[in-house]
């Protein structure tokens, strides 16, 4: 049976070190979230006032 990868091959499995890419994508998920959470803050302050 063979594989992708030939037995002989190691597997490098190391963490990665974060770059700046990956640190802009998490800021950006945080700002979407906090977002997101006031649109519906105002959507339910809204549906309120009906």
């Amino acid at each position: 049976m063979t594989g992708a990868f030939p037995a002989s091959a190691p597997q490098q499995r190391a963490v990665p070190h974060p770059s700046k890419e990956h640190l802009v994508l998490d800021v950006m998920y945080i700002v979407a979230t906090i977002a997101l959470f006031a649109l519906v803050g105002l959507v339910a302050k809204g549906a309120e006032k009906l």
